[in-house]
């Protein structure tokens, strides 16, 4: 009788373990089925994105409830970084050295009237501040109106960007749009977006795309390299890539040169070539990014990105460059 396994209770427990398996074995395969949160970013390559650790930040801040609708931000020099937000024309400068833990100062400078501010760039000297109208106003590094009020994009087919960029290769300003193109859009097809350049000296916007990025090749491109990208799974378990492709900013890589590309209604970041070549994804889960905003980088090549606030304080993230 002491042999027959009731006295430790271990044949009850192989059974239990057995029902636990097949439950845990039922449980997985529902949730294969399920279209769960997107895996951490280290788990997936992501190509040029490697060089970032998105799920370790080296930096997080929540911004104060002036910048809760974010939706530009530029690095100055060094730690100093100018913010707008897409109610006010205000420029809000903070420094990102201050000590972790102290509550973070900000200078507020009053730009112009109130309006719907998309974009800000830095170049020679100058901030540029994008409206979601075309329309681009200049400061001075404190905030003041220089007095430019320019419209390099009024011949283009398009009424609304979100999108402005300084290409240091090129001493121009690279300029998106953020819908799709419509029905004017002459050559363009519906999943293209275009990137135009504008001239630092004339302040002119060239009439050819600069580039054009196709949303139809980025996710062919994706899928032969398995680069994250959002999508649904379908009913029959198969993951469909889903790429709006809104563009909310760019940036240019400081030492690489690609174009950063965030889409916030996707929660994707994407990096090309200037000839518009997809090399690197990243989604981030909707916690981190509930409504991507603005990107920009340090000159070392570490990346600031920031999202609206939902639910919640606008937010800050700083990712180190470390190239493999």
């Amino acid at each position: 009788g002491a042999h027959d396994g009731t006295a430790d209770g271990s044949h009850v427990t192989t059974f239990a373990a057995v029902d636990l398996t097949k439950d845990l074995i039922k449980k997985l395969q529902e949730f294969e089925q399920a279209p769960g949160p997107a895996p951490e970013p280290e788990d997936v390559s992501q190509g040029a994105l490697s060089a970032y650790r998105f799920s370790q930040p080296i930096l997080e801040l929540e911004l104060p409830q002036a910048l809760r609708e974010i939706s530009g931000l530029v690095v100055l020099e060094g730690t100093r970084v100018a913010c707008i937000q897409d109610e006010l024309g205000e420029l809000f400068l903070l420094d990102l050295a201050a000590a972790p833990g102290s509550p973070l100062e900000i200078v507020r400078r009053k730009f112009g009237p109130k309006g719907d501010y998309e974009a800000i760039a830095w170049a020679r000297g100058r901030l540029f501040v994008l409206r979601s109208d075309g329309e681009i106003l200049t400061l001075d590094p404190e905030g003041a109106p220089l007095g430019d009020k320019l419209q390099p994009a009024s011949d283009l087919p398009f009424q609304e960007f979100e999108s402005l960029a300084f290409d240091p290769g090129g001493s121009r300003l690279l300029l998106a749009p953020k819908n799709a193109p419509g029905k004017d859009r002459g050559p363009l097809k519906k999943h293209e977006r275009p990137v135009y350049a504008i001239d630092l000296e004339s302040m002119e916007v060239a009439p050819d795309p600069f580039v054009v990025l196709s949303a139809n090749k980025i996710i062919e491109t994706a899928e032969e390299n398995d680069w994250p990208l959002p999508g649904k799974t379908t009913k029959k378990g198969k993951f469909k890539a889903d790429l709006e492709l809104r563009i909310s900013d760019i940036a240019l890589h400081p030492i690489t040169g690609d174009l950063y590309v965030l889409s916030g209604v996707d929660r994707t970041l994407l990096v090309l070539s200037k000839e518009g070549e997809l090399r690197g994804t990243v989604t981030f889960p909707p916690t981190v990014l509930p409504q991507g905003e603005g990107i920009t980088f340090c000159s070392n090549g570490d990346l600031l990105l920031t999202s609206e606030g939902q639910g919640g304080p606008g937010r800050l993230m700083k990712y180190a460059y470390l190239p493999q």
